[in-house]
């Protein structure tokens, strides 16, 4: 857990409060095309917002951009842009192992256990940021979409996932 003090934030339906960020008009899951294409999962803010689905914007009114601008607001990140990118990829990647299945194997130590039975599909970040805890630890804070197992679209959903500098590489970190 991060030793920063607590900050309040209200920035266009979203409120976050230290590095825990709720969307007030976002927690409701919303309906749409689940067969639409899989965006890129790695840089949500490097997405031209005309890429964005129109259902996306209603609920709140803020598009993958937006949502990825208001939680760098409310929790910056305190990393060089340039280690900071990796650490993202890296989480990225482990979440999406993680719903997905796919690259499970990847993360073996992350995502110890059986094959998944319940798997999400059209998975997508839509925002993320880093933070460095101490010399060894950074926490990632993720914000993703998807069509949930049971059909279900899900938006702004939220993600924490801990990295540890071990051995000359970053990897996940299981708290």
């Amino acid at each position: 857990m991060s030793k920063r003090g607590t900050v309040m934030l209200c920035l266009g339906g979203v409120v976050a409060t230290g590095s825990i960020v709720v969307l007030v008009l976002g927690l409701t899951a919303s309906t749409g095309n689940p067969s639409r294409p899989v965006a890129s999962p790695i840089a949500p803010s490097s997405r031209p917002s005309s890429s964005l689905p129109a259902r996306d914007l209603p609920v709140g009114q803020l598009s993958d951009e937006s949502l990825n601008r208001a939680l760098r607001t409310a929790s910056p990140s305190n990393l060089d842009p340039q280690l900071e990118k990796p650490l993202l990829v890296l989480a990225t990647a482990a979440l999406l192992a993680d719903l997905t299945g796919a690259g499970r194997e990847r993360f073996s130590d992350y995502l110890p256990g059986e094959p998944l039975t319940w798997i999400y599909r059209d998975v997508r970040v839509q925002g993320a940021v880093a933070c460095r805890i101490d010399d060894v630890r950074v926490e990632t804070h993720l914000l993703w979409a998807g069509v949930s197992p049971d059909g279900q679209h899900l938006e702004r959903q939220t993600a924490l996932i801990r990295l540890r500098y071990f051995r000359q590489s970053w990897r996940p970190l299981r708290s």
